[in-house]
């Protein structure tokens, strides 16, 4: 996997949990299940949509550059 998605996902994931402790943890005002479950969704789908692209883009690098060295090799 790229470097980049790693670490983005790492990040997003320990963003996501320590957002949802606080949200969850906060005793000052009650929150609804709907709030919580929102909390925990909206995070995780930006690091699914995050990571996809990185991934995407990593493996659009990887077969440009398969295809000039296949293009060298010929002379073309």
């Amino acid at each position: 996997m790229d470097k980049l998605a790693t670490i983005y996902i790492m990040f997003n994931v320990i963003y996501s949990t320590l957002f949802i402790i606080f949200v969850c943890g906060n005793e000052a005002f009650m929150t609804p299940w709907w709030v919580t479950l929102i909390a925990a969704i909206v995070p995780a789908v930006l690091t699914l949509i995050g990571s996809l692209t990185l991934s995407r883009r990593s493996q659009l690098r990887k077969n440009t550059e398969e295809i000039q060295k296949l293009a060298r090799q010929l002379g073309v």
